[in-house]
């Protein structure tokens, strides 16, 4: 049971991949945490591009707050397509990569029985 659980516990906390790692599926958990990161990457800079226009010229008196006032009044609301889409794109790829884990796990555990 503890090989089964093991991977994904691991793809449900650490991110999509590591379980596919755990199970020696290393070229599929490769891909997934490319993938991952690769999704996370173009949303930083959508998000970095979009929140430019709300930003004040002076930089330096952006705090925290004013962020995220800024991402949830502005860009989720005249963004909110897009922003939903990496979201559910990301989304999508964790959850793949949990049930996975788990078909890996299964698999892993049947050849060693037999």
């Amino acid at each position: 049971m503890t090989l089964i659980l093991i991977p994904v516990l691991l793809s449900l906390l650490l991110g999509p991949g590591v379980g596919q790692l755990f199970n020696r599926e290393f070229k599929k958990g490769s891909l997934l945490i490319l993938a991952s990161l690769g999704i996370l990457m173009a949303f930083s800079i959508w998000l970095s591009r979009a929140a430019l226009v709300y930003l004040p010229a002076d930089i330096n008196s952006v705090d925290r707050n004013m962020l995220r006032q800024i991402i949830e009044g502005h860009i989720v609301k005249d963004h909110t397509f897009t922003f939903y889409t990496y979201e559910a794109m990301l989304g999508i790829l964790w959850v793949y990569g949990v049930i996975d884990a788990y078909l890996g796990g299964v698999r892993r555990r049947n050849s060693k029985i037999t």
